[in-house]
């Protein structure tokens, strides 16, 4: 039995056991020219039966948009799908075979683009996911390929499904696809930095976007219309340097709403530089990312008309493919303002000359930008780069200025991009402290009575007495007394009492 042979590189090649009986075999290596050989063991088990099945009993989509299917095969690699039927006025067979190698995964997942059926080519309406599979559409009904519409909506009837794995034209599975009317939802307003690279998909421009309608010029501002189906068979099958006017009855425009005196309002849409489409499909959002910067360098807008306030107009026309009998628009609005960076809201630092000192700033720029504060004197430099700006425009870092003197000046700058903020600082070593001082009142009352006994060997006596009171506090002293002290008190007295008579004098 010769189930197969290897070429003398080492290349691998299939063993074929077509026709072989179920059972266990030694298969044994031999080496042209020497005596080396390796021999090893291979199983042969009955193949069972042949089949094909979905992955979903129904499948839905709305009118305009793409839909997946996947279909699973069993002790087979290939099979027919038919989509449609003659009945339907929609009518493709699929071929699809699974992929060799690793690739065989026993599934293959072919798309369904309910928009493309006016193309005359099948392809263009049904095609693979680019894994490796097979994926061979061709026409049925019509016979000469293509619709004058896109796929119809259901209603009460759907679009049968069918898979053939054993090529007798008996179906092993079965499933079905509905249409449902398309609709518009919604436009709002992010922001993001000006250093998008990467965000190449809804994932990662949704990770360093921020909801918001100011944008600081240079930044992104992102237009998202939202909770919006049936136009992502036309966008997501947009060729490379196509936008959105390459779509009848879809646009996406942008207007200034302050324009200068007798002058017109500025516009552009998706045709301009600087603006781009990030399609996610999954989750019925279109997003139109604009560089502010790039309108100004290369659309002919001048900066001063960038910056000011625009509306942004996503609309789905009557003339859309797949539009209602009106046209759709959803809004949105925002402005684009003068980049700001400041340090300490623009008044002058003051730390301590200590470890853990604190400086921060604030900034319009969007959220995640990144800044590099730095502080420095002809005594030191210090740099703190890689921050980044919080959800409110602030930014912070901090500072060991403990090896410097106390009472040292030196200038702090926050660099964000080409945006700069700078304040002058000192270290001081009061910065951060708070000094809490308590005020003692002392009211001094003097009270004098007087007592006159008449006797003819008595005279009249006089007597005094002083009381002392505070209102705050006590303070005690080395005579154990409240206050002053009997002894300071005298001393007080006499002290007033000589300087009124040098007055007189």
């Amino acid at each position: 039995m010769n189930v197969g042979t290897y070429s003398d590189d080492g290349a691998k090649n299939s063993l074929d056991f077509t026709g072989v009986d179920a059972g266990t075999y030694n298969i044994t290596l031999h080496v042209n020219d020497t005596t080396a050989s390796q021999t090893f063991e291979v199983t042969v088990k009955n193949a069972g039966d042949v089949s094909a099945s979905f992955g979903e009993t129904s499948y839905s989509v709305a009118r305009g948009d793409v839909v997946p299917v996947t279909v699973d095969l069993k002790n087979t690699n290939d099979a027919t799908v038919q989509v449609g039927s003659d009945d339907s006025n929609f009518n493709m067979s699929v071929y699809v075979k699974d992929g060799s190698d690793d690739a065989n995964d026993g599934q293959v997942t072919f798309y369904v683009n309910t928009y493309k059926t006016t193309s005359g080519t099948a392809s263009d309406v049904i095609y693979g996911d680019g894994s490796g599979d097979t994926v061979t559409p061709s026409w049925v009904t019509p016979a000469s390929g293509g619709l004058d519409k896109p796929l119809a909506v259901t209603g009460n009837d759907i679009y049968r499904l069918r898979v053939d794995a054993n090529g007798d034209g008996t179906p092993d599975g079965a499933s079905a696809l509905s249409v449902s009317s398309r609709h518009t939802g919604n436009a709002q307003t992010w922001i993001a930095p000006s250093d998008l690279d990467g965000a190449d998909n809804a994932t990662e421009l949704t990770a360093l976007a921020t909801q918001r309608s100011s944008v600081a010029y240079g930044d992104h501002v992102v237009v998202q219309v939202k909770d919006t189906n049936g136009i992502f068979g036309a966008v997501d099958t947009l060729n490379s340097g196509e936008d959105l006017t390459d779509i009848q009855g879809l646009s996406l425009t942008f207007v200034e709403q302050n324009p200068e005196q007798n002058k017109d309002a500025v516009k552009f849409n998706t045709t301009a530089d600087g603006v781009s489409l990030i399609s996610d499909s999954d989750n019925q959002t279109l997003y139109a990312v604009v560089d502010t910067s790039k309108l100004a360098d290369n659309s002919g807008i001048e900066e001063s008309n960038v910056k000011g306030d625009w509306k942004a107009t996503f609309k789905v026309a009557e003339n859309y493919g797949v539009s209602p009998d009106d046209d759709q628009t959803v809004r949105t609005s925002f402005s684009v303002e003068e980049a700001t960076v400041e340090v300490n809201g623009g008044d002058d630092v003051s730390v301590a000359p200590a470890d853990n000192q604190t400086i921060s700033g604030t900034t319009n720029l969007a959220p995640g930008t990144a800044v590099t504060l730095q502080a420095s004197s002809g005594a030191f430099f210090e740099n703190q780069p890689d921050l980044t700006v919080g959800e409110n425009g602030e930014f912070s870092a901090m500072f060991d200025f403990s090896k410097y003197d106390n009472g040292t000046e030196f200038s702090v700058k926050a660099i964000a991009g080409d945006h700069t903020g700078s304040v002058d600082g000192m270290l001081n070593q009061n910065a951060g402290t708070t000094t809490t001082t308590t005020t003692t009142t002392t009211t001094t009352t003097t009270t004098t009575s007087s007592k006159t006994t008449t006797s003819s060997s008595e005279t009249t006596t006089s007597s005094s007495k002083t009381t002392t009171s505070s209102e705050e506090s006590t303070t005690s002293n080395d005579d154990g007394q409240p206050g002053f002290g009997v002894a300071i008190s005298v001393v007080a007295l006499l002290a007033a009492a000589l300087l009124a008579l040098r007055r007189e004098n």
